[in-house]
């Protein structure tokens, strides 16, 4: 995913703003009529997403705390805006089939990630003097930025399918991995 939904707070939802802005519900012959071709409503889809992870308590929000961030990327179809009448696409959502409810999840699920694999990592080097009687200065100050991924490794690779009533074949695709790749980004 491109976006850490539970790092929206930090940007005001900006950058899942920009990600869903021009979002247009598919229209055609396996389209809900009720939003078929409609707009997605940015400002509430966002606003439902920061409420979920940290509501507003008196004039200010609250942190979020384990039972508000999103866990797996699915929780997003668990916004009250799917269920409730609240205009999502101009339309009541409540009287919308179960396919267009879907349709942003599916949509939106590839852009969306729980936990960032993406860091930036900063070094700050300095050369320090010390003077004859006895204090210590900075003569240089360097700084760099590095930014790496980490990359799960598996071995074997857990597989594309599952049967999710195997208590075992869920344990085995929700493993934890074997070993860790970095690559360097920047």
């Amino acid at each position: 995913g491109r976006i850490n939904i539970n790092g929206i707070l930090r940007d005001n939802g900006l950058a899942l703003r920009s990600a869903i802005e021009g979002f247009l519900f598919t229209s055609g012959a396996g389209a809900d009529p009720l939003i078929a071709g409609s707009g997605l409503n940015v400002e509430n889809f966002v606003k439902a997403v920061m409420d979920r992870l940290a509501p507003i308590v008196g004039s200010s929000r609250a942190q979020p705390t384990p039972d508000t961030i999103f866990w797996e990327r699915g929780a997003i179809s668990e916004l009250p805006l799917y269920h409730q009448t609240t205009a999502l696409a101009g339309a009541d959502m409540g009287k919308a089939k179960d396919r267009a409810r879907e349709e942003l999840v599916r949509r939106l699920i590839e852009l969306v990630c729980t936990k960032g694999n993406v860091f930036r990592i900063y070094c700050v080097g300095q050369a320090l003097q010390e003077s004859p009687d006895g204090t210590i200065r900075a003569v240089a100050t360097n700084t760099r930025t590095t930014v790496v991924r980490i990359i799960p490794v598996f071995d074997p690779e857990p597989s594309d399918t599952f049967d999710p009533s195997s208590a075992s074949a869920v344990i085995e695709r929700f493993r934890r991995p074997d070993g860790w790749k970095i690559e360097v980004l920047q």
